[in-house]
């Protein structure tokens, strides 16, 4: 689509140790950095279009490296939109998990299930064994955990007990606006790992934000789409998938007012 429209585009394909480690997500994204600087002439406009937790994790991570080095006067090209396809998206195992079984057959995810399963009860059995061998004061440890955590749950919801989550979706709702980015979100009715509620109304935050920031220069748009799966938006419905983009790219494009 990009290459159609006239936009060379670097692609970036993710890796479940880039997901899961903030560490290599921000050594990816320095390379990143690196790469796009040598091959993009002075001045030049990037969008970064993220699908999933996966490219929005590394999103983060990238716009946290352009802010740095744009304050620093280094950074030679300029971060002028954003896409979100399908994300954010909470970050939990289950979600993980269903993730990693959404591209399999039915057969396959069914052996998958079953073989998840049997593990659990295996580990289960395993922790079983183990409480009744350890003694009085670790119980009373793991139940003070216990407690705590539903003490987190009940002050902040289940999100208070992945502190990971809270500052990921918090850095995707202030960079924007931090950097003048014009952000379009893509999402689904439909999506069986991401959605929609919190989506709108991290979009109505945002868009909030910046009617309350007279400086902000960037746009906050949503589209949503019916019936169409998780990141499938482009292959359900291409025409208007582009047209939004087309629209994205415009602003990031037009001149200064």
């Amino acid at each position: 689509m990009y290459c159609d429209m006239g936009w060379p585009v670097l692609r970036i394909n993710g890796e479940p140790i880039v997901t899961l480690s903030e560490s290599h997500r921000d050594v990816l994204a320095r390379l990143m950095f690196k790469c796009i600087r040598r091959i993009t002439a002075p001045d030049a406009t990037v969008v970064f279009h993220s699908f999933s937790n996966g490219g929005c994790l590394l999103y983060v991570s990238f716009a946290a490296v352009v802010l740095r080095e744009t304050r620093e006067a280094k950074a030679p090209f300029r971060l002028c939109a954003a896409v979100f396809d399908s994300c954010p998206g909470e970050l939990s195992l289950s979600v993980g998990i269903r993730s990693v079984l959404a591209p399999l057959s039915p057969r396959s995810r069914f052996l998958a299930r079953c073989g998840l399963g049997t593990a659990g009860l295996v580990m289960l059995r395993l922790a079983l064994a183990v409480w009744r061998r350890v003694g009085v004061w670790p119980r009373r440890f793991v139940l003070l955990l216990v407690l705590w955590a539903l003490a987190r749950v009940a002050a902040g919801g289940w999100r208070a007990l992945r502190p990971g989550e809270a500052r990921y979706w918090e850095s995707v709702r202030v960079f924007g606006r931090r950097m003048g980015l014009h952000e379009l979100f893509m999402f689904s009715d439909t999506d069986a790992l991401v959605q929609a509620a919190p989506l709108e109304q991290l979009v109505n935050q945002k868009q909030r934000d910046l009617q309350q920031s007279a400086s902000s220069k960037g746009s906050v748009v949503r589209v949503k789409f019916c019936g169409t799966a998780h990141v499938q938006h482009y292959v359900a419905q291409p025409k208007k998938y582009t047209s939004a983009v087309s629209q994205l790219l415009a602003k990031a494009t037009a001149p200064p007012a």
